[in-house]
């Protein structure tokens, strides 16, 4: 009787294991990947946190969308839906894009996902070393920085209201005098975009709106230190060029 596929493969002394990553692929590995988070819930099935750690794990294209619904939704439909981690997200260490302008009623000016830091507000909110990464349309409020690009640059972060509250009226950070809206410590990142549909709304009730140590870094069309009608002021002195704006 001729040899099976697999016969031949063992009688050449190949692992198990490696035909095992042939047939389904590496182990704890995942090719492109979209994912669509689904709750507030700190962790589990549909949680950001999931969502991270899953991110993390991919070899291919990773997305992650937003279509939250239930607990921690409040407002007028399309309700304004806020995440608060019980501990500090995991660090993403592989590129993606976080879009949360898929949320349902999304707008420039009415974003309705919030990442709050009110449990933690000593820790990171987005914590981004892999670089090569998208941030979109997202409420990040109450950490003590808010959002770290650190590691490998070319990251992009776009359309998100950034200590800030969600209405876009109120300066919102956790670190008090040490607290950041964005820290940049790596290279090639864009902050904003070529136009207004790009802005961030960059408030911080602490230190800087945006704090710079990388080089070639692009920070254009956002609004700095003031609020999301551009109109009213949520600092003092909105801007300090030791760091950039205050």
């Amino acid at each position: 009787m001729p040899d099976t596929v697999l016969q031949r493969f063992f009688r050449r002394g190949v692992p198990v294991i490696a035909l095992l990553a042939l047939a389904f692929g590496a182990p704890g590995a995942y090719a492109d990947l979209t994912q669509t988070v689904i709750n507030t819930n700190d962790s589990g099935a549909g949680s950001l946190r999931q969502a991270i750690i899953d991110s993390n794990a991919a070899s291919g294209t990773s997305i992650i969308n937003f279509a939250v619904v239930g607990v921690g939704c409040i407002g007028s439909a399309p309700p304004t839906c806020t995440i608060t981690p019980a501990t500090a997200l995991p660090a993403i260490t592989y590129p993606v894009t976080i879009d949360a302008t898929t949320q349902s009623g999304y707008t420039l000016t009415t974003p309705k996902v919030v990442i709050s830091g009110a449990s933690v507000p000593a820790a990171t909110g987005l914590d981004i070393t892999a670089g090569n990464s998208t941030i979109k349309g997202l409420v990040i409020n109450g950490f003590t920085k808010q959002i770290s690009l650190t590691g490998n640059g070319n990251n992009t972060v776009q359309q998100c209201f950034i200590a800030v509250s969600s209405a876009g009226t109120a300066a919102v950070s956790g670190g008090g005098a040490l607290s950041t809206g964005i820290n940049v410590g790596s290279d090639n990142n864009l902050i904003g975009g070529a136009s207004t549909a790009s802005r961030n709304v960059l408030g911080g009730a602490g230190a800087y709106s945006v704090s710079i140590f990388g080089n070639n870094n692009t920070i254009s069309y956002n609004y700095i230190g003031v609020t999301v009608s551009g109109a009213g002021q949520l600092h003092q002195i909105p801007f300090n060029p030791r760091r950039l704006a205050r």
